[in-house]
């Protein structure tokens, strides 16, 4: 059974309740029990804040320069290409906090996806797996030369092959 991790910032919470109450085995528990989930008495699901931003970026590039992870999401990927980390400029109110998100006008809904997927990922017993290299495929031509028959089929193949 997959693990499902709901984002309980807004309507996930209501989302994480109905997901409680089906019993369903493999729910995301957060460890750090946030006071936003003491209200309504709920410690499953992932919360997503600019401290929980931070993580994933990290947990995110630590999988792929690792390779724990392959992203193929075509749209994940352009939109991990355009998010950023902003300095707020310092006014009179806050001083200049760094905050993560994707450029003014662009989405970064599949990037933050991707990211905290793989962040509850890293948090899992275990963590996260290694990406295994693929083996190397082989055609049949090639595990047939590799017999070395010299036998009409393999003159056939060669024939066929060297057009």
């Amino acid at each position: 059974a997959a693990t499902i991790a709901v984002e309980v910032n807004g309507i996930g919470e209501a989302v994480a309740i109905l997901l409680k109450q089906t019993r369903y085995p493999r729910l995301y528990r957060s460890r750090n029990v946030r006071a936003a989930y003491g209200a309504s008495g709920i410690n499953i699901g992932w919360w997503t804040s600019e401290g929980s931003k931070a993580h994933m970026v990290a947990q995110t590039n630590r999988a792929l320069k690792e390779n724990y992870c392959v992203v193929r999401d075509r749209i994940a990927l352009e939109e991990m290409r355009i998010y950023r980390k902003v300095i707020t400029a310092p006014d009179g109110h806050e001083t200049g906090k760094a905050r993560f998100s994707a450029p003014t006008g662009a989405h970064d809904d599949a990037c933050m996806g991707c990211m905290g997927a793989i962040a509850v990922c890293g948090e899992a017993p275990g963590g996260l797996p290694r990406v295994m290299a693929a083996p190397r495929v082989r055609h049949a031509y090639e595990r047939f030369v590799e017999q070395k028959r010299p036998d009409r089929w393999a003159k056939r193949l060669n024939a066929l092959f060297n057009r």
